[in-house]
């Protein structure tokens, strides 16, 4: 396989394969990719909308029992007004002033339709539950919420969540509660008969009333009567817990089967009917694994992510069902696969919106070249190529790679006018098989004008 080189004299044809590879480092920079990604190499497409279906290739993701999450909810198919029920969540109703969770537009997150709104009242509130899972060792638990309380009650307690036993009681449970404004705490109990609280952990926050927050909550319950539980929780991309070899439970016949959302115990001060609080995109699942768009290279450092969801997965792909959430058509933001263990890739860059894959032709084309996507694509082994001219010139169809590197040569030579298909293999010159990644099929008519467009390929 040839590599062309800037540092010795260079010959016409060359000059062309240097052009080629500084366009394409141009194309890279203009989508913010990463050449030193380390485990993704490339996605089916860099400009991606709400809902669309994305491959992401690469290695390393490692694997995941069930593509899609336990429970994912966006509340976009409600209908204004009506019961959170219609969508299949149990609800729960506290109290007798309080109304059922419900479908409800107002005071939403950018880019969503609906949201679960609940109403609560001094002595209770009202919660959607899930019916009950399944779950495993590894627990992740991801949701957006914005409380509101009128008249600033002291001492109160707002659960926002609760992971529960549900089969007999409410214990033994992993919950959080909020008191006050600022001071978050989580609270592990197996109930009085099983020695109460176990183990709670305080935090400090900021004061977020009224404002989308996202929570996000990576656990692992650990073994009864064994300080082996792990419990790490984010706020707005922040880690605020990370507590390692904890005890959450103490009874071996119990364990986490529900979760729910909403709970609010009221202090002094409380006003009946002042208490709002609304969720959205709440997804659940047993298994760590799972992808990520955020607004900063370093999954760390970002402060805005969302949640993917993914509908099949290998250790070298992953097809997503893209949820944009509130990022905005335009907006450049990065895709992190986390793998089963926690483990996050570098971020791989991508913009919101509609946009194009393709190149930008260069020069004249006097010969009306019509060149065609490749398809399939994302493709494994081969795929097609087609492409149709006018009248009989010299065609030359070359494949790079994201380096700009030469890796195959599929045509040069005098072409008949009409048209004409070319098969690529998936093998570069030496006729071994590249490996995953994006790659671009370039293409050249009488040395007067090309266009390239990209592939990806995935194992």
């Amino acid at each position: 396989m040839k590599t062309t080189t800037i540092l010795k004299p260079i010959k016409t044809t060359e000059a062309k394969t240097v052009f080629f590879a500084m366009v394409i480092f141009l194309f890279i920079s203009m989508f913010g990719e990463s050449v030193m990604a380390q485990m993704i190499s490339g996605v089916s497409s860099n400009n991606i909308s709400n809902g669309d279906s994305v491959v992401i290739a690469g290695n390393g993701f490692g694997t995941k029992g069930q593509a899609a999450p336990l429970k994912w909810e966006n509340f976009d198919d409600g209908v204004e007004g009506n019961s959170i029920s219609d969508g299949g969540w149990w609800i729960t109703v506290h109290d007798a002033e309080a109304f059922e969770p419900e479908y409800d537009s107002s005071l939403g997150r950018a880019g969503s339709s609906f949201h679960s709104l609940h109403q609560m009242d001094c002595s209770g509130g009202s919660e959607i539950i899930t019916p009950p899972q399944n779950f495993n060792d590894k627990i992740y638990i991801d949701f957006w919420y914005r409380y509101y309380r009128n008249g600033n009650p002291t001492n109160a307690q707002l659960k926002m969540w609760r992971i529960y036993n549900g089969d007999g009681g409410l214990y033994p449970s992993l919950a959080d509660y909020l008191w006050g404004s600022q001071l978050y705490e989580m609270r592990a109990s197996d109930g009085a008969n099983c020695g109460g609280v176990i183990w709670q952990k305080s935090s400090w926050i900021p004061d977020q009333e009224n404002v989308w927050q996202h929570l996000q909550i990576q656990l692992n319950p650990g073994d009864p009567d064994v300080a082996n539980g792990l419990y790490k929780m984010w706020i707005d991309g922040d880690l605020k817990i990370d507590a390692t070899d904890i005890m959450m439970l103490t009874n071996s016949n119990c364990g986490f089967h529900r979760v729910k959302f909403g709970e609010w115990q009221a202090g002094t001060n409380c006003v009946n009917g002042g208490v709002w609080t609304r969720w959205d995109d709440i997804y659940i699942d047993n298994s760590w694994a799972r992808v990520e768009i955020g607004d900063n290279q370093s999954w760390s450092d970002c402060v805005h992510r969302e949640t993917q969801i993914s509908t099949a997965w290998s250790d070298g792909s992953i097809t997503i069902n893209v949820n944009q959430g509130s990022f905005t058509d335009g907006e450049t933001a990065y895709i992190f696969v986390v793998d089963a263990d926690g483990n996050t890739s570098d971020g791989y860059s991508i913009t919101f919106g509609s946009g194009t894959d393709i190149i930008p032709p260069t020069g004249s084309n006097p010969d009306n070249l019509t060149l065609q996507q490749n398809y399939p694509n994302p493709f494994n082994p081969s795929t097609t190529i087609k492409y149709s001219i006018i009248k009989p010139c010299n065609v030359q169809i070359k494949i790079y790679n994201r380096l700009g590197q030469e890796v195959s040569i599929l045509s040069d030579k005098q072409m008949n006018a009409g048209e004409h298909i070319v098969i690529w293999d998936g093998k570069n010159n030496s006729g071994k098989q590249v490996s995953s990644g994006m790659y671009f099929y370039y293409i050249n008519i009488d040395g007067k004008f090309s266009e390239t467009r990209k592939m990806l390929i995935i194992k």
